[in-house]
């Protein structure tokens, strides 16, 4: 009888970037504490939930409704906003951020075996050109 076990060989590999190839959240988080105190809101009175996952301006627009009703993009241009907010976290990634464990090898592994690995993410291109370059997984 022939054997029928098969080794299971992905096409390809994505990956997600923030929680999954690099341990981001607490830099991210300390990030938002630190805009969210140059705007004057009340950044320990802030729950995350239902916001991870959003994109910086999106999360910007709900936390300025539910803080500061009626504002206006007069008064907060969320762009320039979360960008800063991303500037404060490329600042602490510079020396803080790092990868998962398992992480460098199993990019190692699915190189080695010719299998093409992608991030797919709404982070800003930026980050992640920072963090794949600074980490070393850009190839």
């Amino acid at each position: 009888m022939a054997d029928t076990k098969q080794i299971f060989r992905p096409r390809a590999i994505l990956f997600d970037h923030d929680g999954v190839l690099v341990t981001s959240e607490e830099l991210h988080f300390l990030a938002w504490q630190r805009l969210l105190r140059d705007m004057e809101l009340p950044w320990n009175e802030i729950s995350f939930e239902g916001l991870v996952g959003r994109t910086a301006p999106e999360i910007l627009r709900t936390l300025l409704d539910q803080f500061k009703p009626g504002w206006t993009t007069d008064q907060f241009d969320v762009d320039a906003l979360a960008l800063r907010k991303n500037d404060y976290y490329l600042e602490s990634a510079r020396t803080q951020l790092a990868l998962y464990p398992g992480v460098r090898d199993g990019l190692e592994w699915a190189k080695a075996n010719g299998i093409p690995c992608a991030i797919v993410s709404n982070a800003r291109r930026r980050e992640l050109m920072a963090s794949t370059t600074l980490l070393k997984i850009d190839s």
